[in-house]
């Protein structure tokens, strides 16, 4: 039954993550903080991957249960990471100034989801060109609030990231219940939340890697930071599982 719980190509890429928030910081001591930091966000991209795979198993009911637990899986994979680094952010508050090695990492990483993506099928049913269009617009937007307002403009685009990405995920989620009649609809409406939800972590993740500065000045190294983001993750991944599966 425990070999249930085991997903080679699950492992291999939360794994993968690892070695490449490590090599991002030299191997260093300050890799547990990379890897404690950051791989609950690599666990949800990964997550998410799959349960725009489960989206696509709707049409043959018998898969969508193999499908959202195998996207659950790397969730839990991240956790179980976190819970044994479990790094005090605050012993090792250094970061690495090699900034080609964090180039190196983040071109490692997006590898790796590129990987999980083709097991999922064709990149481009990943790409949804309107939906990048409106999250590029809303980036902009916020840069130029933070600008007027006389802030760092990226601290201040960088803490608002997750915010738009659930946004666009219960915005999803409405829409996918207010048409729940249709489910062609609800299909075009939890895809629009999954997909606005992937790139704006996507675009979160990087920005870690290549500048974790960032991180420092926000203030995302406290348990209650990643809280803040594993809660309202679960709440809406496990909404749109159940909508899944009432459909089917």
């Amino acid at each position: 039954m425990l070999l249930n719980l085991l997903h080679l190509p699950s492992v291999f890429v939360l794994l993968g993550s690892v070695f490449f928030l490590a090599l991002s910081e030299k191997f260093l001591k300050s890799s547990f903080n990379a890897i404690s930091e950051n791989i609950i966000y690599a666990g949800a991209i990964f997550t998410l991957v799959g349960a725009i795979r489960a989206t696509v198993a709707v049409a043959e009911p018998m898969e969508l249960g193999p499908a959202i637990s195998v996207s659950m899986l790397c969730f839990v994979y991240a956790v179980v990471i976190k819970t044994m680094i479990n790094s005090d952010s605050s012993e090792y508050s250094e970061t690495s100034d090699n900034y080609l090695l964090r180039v190196i990492s983040a071109i490692g990483f997006m590898g790796l989801v590129i990987f999980s993506m083709s097991r999922v099928g064709p990149i481009e049913l990943f790409f949804n060109g309107p939906l990048v269009f409106v999250i590029i617009v809303l980036l902009i937007v916020l840069y130029c609030v933070g600008r007027m307002s006389k802030k760092d403009e990226f601290v201040f685009l960088y803490k608002r990231l997750s915010l738009l990405g659930f946004f666009v995920v219960f915005l999803s989620i409405i829409l996918a219940l207010k048409n729940f009649q249709d489910p062609k609809e609800v299909g075009l409406a939890i895809g629009f939340g999954l997909f606005g939800l992937l790139y704006v972590l996507l675009i979160k993740m990087v920005t870690r890697i290549l500048m974790p500065h960032i991180v420092l000045k926000v203030g995302e190294r406290s348990k209650s930071d990643v809280l803040t983001f594993v809660i309202p993750f679960l709440f809406a991944i496990s909404t749109i599982f159940l909508i899944l599966f009432s459909m089917v």
